[in-house]
């Protein structure tokens, strides 16, 4: 999960989540914001992952924000 969040978070890619994950962004996002927040994923440098944990954070706080019509 940590891997596809490096790879495809600054080009989007959130449309191949379900296919890939069979969750929704949301959720995708969280457990990878949980992975990097523990310690449990891949050995990355610093910088990333202060990137990845800014975009999982954005993403979640985007899947979350309701959608209005129109």
């Amino acid at each position: 999960m940590v891997d596809f969040a490096i790879r495809w978070g600054p080009f989007g890619g959130d449309e191949y989540i379900f296919p890939d994950f069979g969750i929704s962004v949301a959720t995708f996002y969280r457990r990878v914001l949980t992975i990097l927040l523990q310690g449990a994923g891949p050995r990355i440098d610093p910088e990333t992952q202060s990137a990845l944990i800014t975009l999982c954070q954005r993403r979640i706080n985007t899947s979350m924000t309701p959608r209005t019509l129109g």
